[in-house]
């Protein structure tokens, strides 16, 4: 495998960013999510989307880009301060996505192993990731040892809710899953 780079994202970064997020979402949920969802995800829209967030600048969240030998972004990782206050973790993994072609290559481990760094080195303890039911990809946080709860909630895209069930995944100690990554 050529060599990866995994450095924090860079507002020029967000075009990238978006068009990793668009072609991850097409190829890992094709024949979950409706296709007819996945034909109308806007490029500007997430390009818009990923150019705010890294705008702001915030202690409470981070995000690391994966890129490759031409400097080209081709996978990232977000993760921060907690949006779900019903569960009992003090940090959340908002999303993971690599390209299609790199998933398998040992990309993912090395986005989570700079999150999860960068969580514990800000004080952080505990990580949840809501995951579609149906993922086959979730099988990458199953290998990270997290833990199944019994917790499941439908899942809402742009205000309409589709037949889609999200289910919670966690760790409960960010120090052990550190050890894991390394």
């Amino acid at each position: 495998m050529q060599s990866i780079l995994i450095r924090p994202a860079l507002l020029q970064d967000a075009p990238e960013i978006a068009a990793v997020h668009i072609a991850a979402w097409r190829s890992a949920y094709k024949g979950i999510v409706p296709q007819a969802y996945l034909n109308v995800l806007s490029y500007e829209d997430r390009k818009n989307m990923w150019t705010d967030i890294l705008c702001r600048s915030n202690t409470a969240s981070m995000r690391f880009v994966a890129v490759d030998e031409h400097n080209s972004v081709i996978g990232f990782v977000a993760a921060g301060k907690p949006h779900d206050t019903e569960l009992d973790f003090d940090a959340e993994l908002y999303a993971i996505y690599l390209l299609p072609e790199y998933k398998g290559k040992g990309v993912g481990k090395q986005l989570m192993l700079h999150i999860v760094q960068w969580l514990v080195q800000n004080n952080f303890h505990s990580l949840y990731a809501w995951v579609l039911e149906d993922n086959p990809s979730k099988s990458f946080y199953e290998k990270l040892h997290a833990r199944l709860l019994d917790v499941k909630k439908p899942v809402e895209f742009d205000g309409r809710q589709l037949k889609l069930i999200e289910v919670v995944y966690v760790w409960k100690n960010l120090n052990e899953l550190l050890m894991n990554l390394k």
